[in-house]
């Protein structure tokens, strides 16, 4: 499966061991297209993990809602290509790349709030995976793990901007400042 997006995040249920950047394949989670939905705004599949995955967006945000199967571990993964960094709930960075076949560059940055603390946080660089809040690199990212004993719902809200950092969070504080996913879903479907 070849991977198009520009910041991708995957929820996984098994414990990461060896850095995504070696091999982003082994996060793949297949589904059956029975298990999925669509509508204006709005996508929902139950992944064959067990994850249901619920996705709505405003023009500069997205929002996911990942409920994790009973019992499994609880991760989300996040691949960048330029920084990534781990602060508080919040993971900032940015993806670099060129388009108009690789002569002309560009940079995406993005801001993705968790609503909930990471049990864990690691990042990798390429091959290696560390401790450290942040890495850098052509091929980057972190790995948030979750405690979902008490609610196995872990939302995020997303934002990005091809000008900077801080465009991405005036993007998010704008046009999703709270934690109302049906809200959100139902101004997508409105503005259909």
């Amino acid at each position: 499966v070849v991977c198009l997006m520009d910041v991708p995040f995957m929820p996984a249920v098994h414990p990461i061991t060896t850095s995504p950047g070696g091999d982003w394949e082994q996060l793949a989670a297949t589904f059956s297209h029975t298990n999925e939905s669509a509508s204006a705004g709005y996508y929902r599949v139950v992944l064959d993990n067990g994850v249901e995955t619920e996705l709505t967006a405003t023009p500069r945000t997205g929002m996911a809602r990942f409920v994790f199967p009973e019992n499994s571990a609880a991760a989300v993964v996040i691949r960048a290509s330029g920084d990534i960094a781990v602060h508080g709930n919040e993971v900032t960075g940015s993806y670099n790349d060129k388009i108009s076949g690789k002569k002309r560059s560009f940079v995406v940055h993005f801001v993705a709030v968790f609503d909930r603390p990471f049990q864990t946080v690691k990042t990798w660089s390429g091959d290696i995976i560390g401790d450290e809040p942040q890495a850098r690199g052509a091929n980057c990212g972190a790995i948030l793990t979750f405690d979902t004993a008490a609610s196995r719902s872990v939302q995020v809200r997303a934002a990005i901007s091809y000008t900077s950092l801080r465009n991405a969070q005036e993007n998010l504080a704008q046009e999703n400042p709270s934690w109302d996913f049906a809200a959100v879903r139902q101004k997508a479907d409105e503005m259909w």
